[in-house]
């Protein structure tokens, strides 16, 4: 069996991330997977989708920003095609389509030749322009008059039912399998323009053996975290991303830390502007990190917290909750997209309503102020993510998949 996996990036980006990870967990069970991205790669055996730097590319990216058509131009994508490793595969595996990672026009063409699988990261594939809707409900019936232009990504002009119309149409001539993580999104995929194509739900794949309890101590002298100290650890690829809802996190840490008892400290993952300074975390302490591109440094952030909060606004299947549940550290999340599929409310940590700033930090207070329930929260945590998000597991159930298409021509 040969795989071709398509992604923009194998550090950067959640789907990027996962994308990597799967093709790592294939290989290991003997898949002959290529994974090729937008992005200068990072790790060997990751391959760079050629013609990123050619004028026509540059000027088809400067095409699109003018007209709000996104991703359309995209003239890599057919050198990707002609590659002889994605020529061979028996499955092309399309992890990304926004970014310059695969142009969706050309998924006829790239269809009628093999099987394509896409996975669905976000709702970017069947709406007319953003990656989550938020409370838009217009992806079902065509988008147009778009409430929310200037959600990523944004458009200048509201081109939103034309780009919708060009999904369909490519959809249309295309023969495709979806693959989404949460069973939210599978939904969402079975009630849209995708609704013609068999859904699968499949969760992202970790790697347990590298996300697995250890050292706290020595985890927290890495980030120069006090060892009394109760800390949060908050994740996104930009910490004050809104849909990551980072600033409500620091409302509820500054009143907790207030009202409370004890030394608290918020552990930062990702990119700030150096332009930007945090709000006030009252009498928590910060420590920001900055993006961390490496699992094993991510598995000792996930070890030195004890607790993670993510309280999105919108989401899919966060690789955080996996991160952290697999180093048996709970979760406090909101009740957005497939979070609650991953948080098993008061079972691997707590699930609040979205939006809900105390409920949020009175969650958090919970699980900081009983170290027993933290250490039921955690092995339950654990227990969950090995049984259900190891690396060698997806890994089959892709195949199984693969095999399948193949099969079935």
């Amino acid at each position: 069996m040969k795989t071709a996996l398509v992604g923009m990036s194998d550090t950067y980006t959640g789907a990027g991330i996962a994308a990597r990870r799967l093709h790592a967990a294939l290989r290991a069970e003997g898949v002959d997977s290529t994974y090729h991205v937008q992005a200068e790669p990072a790790h060997p055996g990751v391959h760079r989708i050629p013609g990123q730097s050619t004028v026509p590319e540059r000027v088809a990216r400067r095409l699109e920003r003018a007209t709000g058509l996104a991703n359309l131009f995209v003239r890599s994508t057919g050198a990707l095609l002609r590659d002889p490793r994605v020529e061979a595969s028996d499955v092309l595996h399309v992890h990304q389509m926004l970014l310059y990672s695969f142009g969706h026009r050309w998924l006829a063409r790239a269809s009628a030749k093999k099987p394509v699988v896409l996975t669905l990261h976000d709702m970017w594939p069947l709406t007319g322009h953003c990656v989550f809707s938020d409370d838009c409900g217009r992806w079902e019936t065509g988008c147009g008059k778009c409430p929310y232009p200037r959600m990523w990504p944004p458009v200048r002009i509201d081109t939103t039912a034309m780009q919708w119309r060009i999904k369909r149409s490519v959809y249309r001539r295309s023969r495709l399998t979806v693959v989404t993580p949460s069973e939210w999104l599978a939904d969402i995929a079975r009630r849209s323009i995708l609704s013609r194509f068999d859904v699968h739900a499949i969760p992202n794949a970790i790697d347990t053996t590298v996300f697995r309890p250890g050292d706290r101590a020595a985890a927290r002298r890495r980030f120069g975290l006090s060892e009394s100290a109760k800390v949060i650890l908050f994740a996104s690829a930009s910490v004050l991303d809104e849909r990551k809802g980072g600033l409500g996190l620091l409302r509820a840490v500054s009143e907790l830390s207030r009202s409370a008892n004890g030394e608290y400290a918020l552990l930062l993952i990702g990119r700030l502007p150096p332009e930007q300074q945090l709000p006030d975390a009252g009498g928590a302490s910060v420590v920001a990190t900055g993006y961390l591109g490496d699992d094993e440094s991510l598995a000792d952030a996930c070890r030195a917290a004890d607790v993670l909060a993510i309280p999105s606004r919108v989401d899919n299947f966060p690789c955080v909750i996996q991160e952290a549940s697999a180093c048996g550290t709970p979760a406090i999340g909101c009740d957005v997209g497939g979070i609650p599929e991953m948080i098993r409310d008061g079972v691997t940590g707590r699930v609040v309503r979205r939006g809900d700033a105390e409920a949020l930090g009175r969650a958090i207070g919970e699980a900081l102020g009983d170290a027993d329930l933290r250490t039921r929260w955690g092995a339950a945590a654990r227990e969950h993510a090995a049984a259900n998000w190891n690396a060698s597991l997806v890994a089959r159930r892709h195949v199984a998949l693969y095999e399948s298409l193949r099969r079935d021509g």
